[in-house]
């Protein structure tokens, strides 16, 4: 007799997938430039969220027009003095760099926590990749995605597709002396989810934990 074989799926998901659905939803803002984004500090109406943080917004202007900045090669600089320590290193006094680090991280936490909440529900639904998720996610069951948005994961919660992922803390944190945090698991499984897929973000998440 005739022997049918169930596909499986494992798929790597990158920037093009958001900016396919900011398209799509016809959404003015690249994830590629979130210095620009017109985010507000929710506690003081009218003020921009990057005023919060000087040191940072300092550190950019210098570059050039925020809604010309890319985010990857904006970091660059941001990161430059602490790829081989912590910022905020124990017994050390924290330099000018290391609070304009932790401000970046910050703001790229809320901003891309912003943007994912830009993505119209029922405007998804209409989106060719929410179309596939919705036909093939049952068969689905690893994503390596390297987004900080969620704009995935907003697909997945309409197409009633649980996640889970394997952990958010994967660098030294402060201590006394330089200890490892335990990892975190995120699970989001609701009744009726036809499936429950694994997430690995390498590059973090914007509903991961956060340092500051």
């Amino acid at each position: 007799g005739l022997r049918f074989i169930e596909l499986v799926w494992s798929i790597i998901v990158g920037n093009g997938l958001t900016i396919d659905a900011a398209t799509h939803c016809r959404l003015d803002w690249s994830p590629s430039h979130p210095w620009g984004w017109p985010i507000m500090n929710p506690y003081q109406p009218g003020q921009p969220l990057l005023e919060v943080m000087p040191r940072l917004q300092e550190h950019l202007k210098l570059q050039g027009p925020l809604s010309e900045l890319t985010v990857y090669g904006s970091l660059n600089s941001i990161v430059r003095e602490t790829q081989s320590r912590p910022p905020f290193a124990p017994n050390q006094h924290p330099t000018d760099q290391d609070h304009i680090h932790m401000e970046a991280c910050h703001f790229l936490r809320l901003a891309y926590a912003w943007f994912s909440e830009q993505f119209d529900l029922e405007a998804l639904q209409s989106w060719q990749w929410y179309n596939w998720l919705n036909r093939h996610g049952p068969n689905v069951e690893t994503v390596l995605s390297y987004n900080y948005d969620l704009v995935l994961e907003k697909a997945f919660r309409i197409a009633r597709l649980g996640k889970v992922y394997g952990w958010t803390r994967q660098n030294p944190v402060f201590g006394p002396g330089l200890t490892h945090a335990p990892a975190e698991i995120y699970v989001d499984e609701l009744p009726g989810d036809r499936r429950v897929i694994h997430i690995a973000k390498p590059h973090g998440s914007c509903n991961f934990s956060g340092w500051v």
